[in-house]
């Protein structure tokens, strides 16, 4: 869906909804902003990341999030890549940042997103109950 409303307003109105009036949302299990599309190359996802990166403030930490489909792409070359661009702290269990790059064959979506900042119906309704 493309939207002028910024990502994580949307992610929170979802969490609301479902707290409101949890048979609202059913067919929908997973919510995930997209804040740029580009090509599926290393080089342009990597210049889409450094326009993101000021997101991330020197203290923060970070995960980088690879899902692919319908690529032969290396996840472990996109992660060297971007990796370079950040001189934070990984965390993978807990980060204050993902850095999540969305492959769907020749396009890739890319997000620098909070922690909490993806929507996923079976946790809402986990945390509600």
């Amino acid at each position: 869906v493309k939207t002028v409303i910024e990502p994580s307003k949307i992610i929170d109105y979802v969490k609301n909804k479902i707290i409101e009036e949890p048979w609202l949302i059913r067919y929908c299990l997973r919510i995930i902003p997209i804040q740029m599309i580009t090509e599926t190359e290393i080089d342009k996802i990597k210049q889409n990341v450094i326009k993101l990166k000021d997101t991330i403030q020197k203290n923060d930490s970070y995960r980088i999030t690879i899902e692919k489909r319908n690529t032969s792409i290396s996840s472990n070359e996109i992660i060297t890549e971007i990796a370079k661009i950040f001189p934070n702290k990984v965390s993978l269990n807990q980060p204050d940042w993902i850095i999540l790059i969305e492959i769907l064959g020749n396009e890739t979506g890319i997000s620098i997103l909070k922690n909490d900042g993806m929507f996923s119906l079976d946790k809402a309704k986990r945390m509600s109950d």
